[in-house]
């Protein structure tokens, strides 16, 4: 507990409304764990579009759709967060 570890931040792509990433934690150069996170930016009660705001951030890549298996991680996150 407390130990130090490395995180590494892995962009595994978006879609219209979300940014899916992984996260490797590493301690003594071993892979202790790996999490996935999907995020999404608001605007009052509206999520807003991630390509548009992509765009305006300068990513010049036009589209990165997630893999199906990480589509699949996230299925059912509604129904978890009710």
């Amino acid at each position: 507990m407390w130990s130090v570890f490395t995180i590494t931040r892995v962009l595994e792509g978006w879609d219209d409304k979300w940014v899916y990433h992984k996260q490797v934690f590493k301690q003594q150069n071993e892979i202790r764990a790996v999490g996935y996170t999907k995020a999404a930016f608001w605007k009052g009660r509206k999520v807003q579009n991630i390509p548009g705001i992509l765009k305006h951030c300068g990513v010049t890549i036009f589209e990165m759709p997630p893999t199906q298996q990480v589509l699949n991680m996230f299925k059912t996150d509604y129904e978890l967060l009710n």
